[in-house]
């Protein structure tokens, strides 16, 4: 097993991953996620031409919908306000807080706490499970491209297209009429992507509007910054 063997593996790997994710974006829903990354090359032996160094780049995911959520049913406001809706809100709300109640310390030996009158309320609609309903990920190359700026962000936008083949006059017009891409990000590449199609919303062309792009904000930044917060309030000082 030597170097040219495993550059044909993984160079294998990656078309046969390339050609899936093709496949997959023409003629199926998903989604996107892109995020900036910096890479630090260590040398072990430093001279002027030879300094340790890092670089930054930006890598990519694309999530694939599997096809039995493509016509999935829109949930709106006015859905929160119709009575039955809110009789089951209010029965989860309840659950939710008797569930918490009995894992307190002062609960833990309460006699009654598996009474079927406290059990947390059945799921309405469950989300189905099973080989059906997988959600696969595809990671594109790391580009060499800094998405800390809106220019950035804009070239991202074009190697991924490259990536899923959507460059050609068909795709652009596929872009510009049918499609709707969720794409995903920390706050700043939301706050980025959205100025992105503000600056651009006087072209003509409605794919260089990028009006197929949606920019999601990942919560689960919004996690770790909510952990983040509690842990630096409630955590002792070194005087103890």
């Amino acid at each position: 097993m030597g170097y040219r063997w495993m550059s044909d593996a993984l160079k294998h790997i990656a078309d046969l991953s390339r050609t899936q994710i093709r496949l997959h974006a023409a003629n199926h829903p998903f989604y996107m996620i892109h995020d900036n990354i910096r890479v630090v090359f260590h040398k072990e032996t430093q001279r002027t031409n030879n300094q340790t160094h890092g670089d930054n780049g930006t890598a990519a995911t694309l999530i694939e919908i599997p096809e039995q959520y493509r016509d999935w049913p829109h949930i709106d406001g006015d859905n929160l306000l119709e009575p039955e809706t809110l009789d089951r809100i209010r029965s989860f709300k309840h659950g939710s807080l008797i569930r918490l109640l009995l894992k307190t310390e002062e609960f833990a030996k309460y006699e009654h706490g598996d009474s079927p009158y406290l059990a947390f309320p059945d799921p309405i609609h469950p989300l189905p499970t099973g080989p059906d309903y997988q959600v696969k990920q595809h990671m594109f190359p790391a580009v060499p491209i800094e998405e800390t700026t809106s220019d950035g962000n804009l070239l991202v936008l074009r190697s991924c297209k490259t990536w899923v083949d959507m460059t050609s006059v068909v795709q652009d017009i596929r872009l510009g009429t049918d499609l709707m891409i969720p794409w995903l990000g920390d706050q700043l590449t939301f706050a980025r992507l959205k100025h992105l199609k503000q600056m651009r919303q006087m072209h003509r062309c409605a794919s260089d509007r990028l009006d197929y792009l949606t920019p999601v904000f990942g919560w689960f930044h919004a996690k770790m910054l909510i952990g983040e917060v509690i842990f630096e309030n409630y955590r002792d000082s070194k005087a103890g």
